[in-house]
């Protein structure tokens, strides 16, 4: 099967649209039967796109992890109105920032050093499904950008993802498929 039709595609997609970058990969039973990367990661067109590097993907993950949430929830595993640090206990204290202006732009996110307060209600589970829970989704917010210089460079989504997998697996007892 030739794909020269859909690279020539994307390739225009910035000229196009201005799509910074991206990155397609098409998978058939597992494996890769054409991968097609271009552009940059980023807005400012500083890193090029590559199979290691860090990008927002914003809500693309948000169709299958619903699924799967609202299976759990189905199978009695899991509650909507369930606290997040029931299952994750780094979001028991919580803290919000006491000044934060949502219209500047670019959005500054407040780091640990400005004035906050403890926040006036707990994270559940529904609120990071409907995207409420007011966490920063930028990978230049302070803290991801602190774990990635402690890890020297190798703390990324990927790292992030495959330890809440984990965590997520040990707290419902799900046993991954062979």
């Amino acid at each position: 099967m030739s794909f020269d039709h859909l690279t020539e595609y994307l390739d225009q997609l910035e000229t196009r649209y201005g799509v910074p970058g991206l990155d397609c990969k098409v998978m058939k039973v597992y494996q890769t039967v054409f991968r097609h990367m271009c552009g940059y990661r980023d807005a400012k067109r500083r890193f090029p796109v590559g199979e290691t590097g860090l990008c927002d993907v914003y809500c693309c993950t948000k169709i299958m992890t619903m699924v799967a949430a609202m299976q759990l929830v189905e199978q009695g595993k899991l509650r909507l109105d369930d606290e997040v640090a029931a299952y994750l206990p780094e979001f028991g204290s919580v803290r919000a920032a006491d000044v934060f202006d949502m219209l500047q732009r670019p959005v500054s996110w407040p780091d640990e050093s400005q004035p906050s307060h403890p926040a006036r209600s707990k994270m559940c589970d529904i609120d990071l499904m409907t995207m409420t829970s007011g966490m920063p989704d930028q990978l230049e917010a302070a803290p991801i950008q602190q774990a990635v210089k402690a890890s020297g460079g190798q703390a990324g989504a990927g790292n992030g993802a495959h330890d809440l997998a984990r965590r997520t697996r040990e707290a419902f007892d799900i046993q991954p498929e062979p």
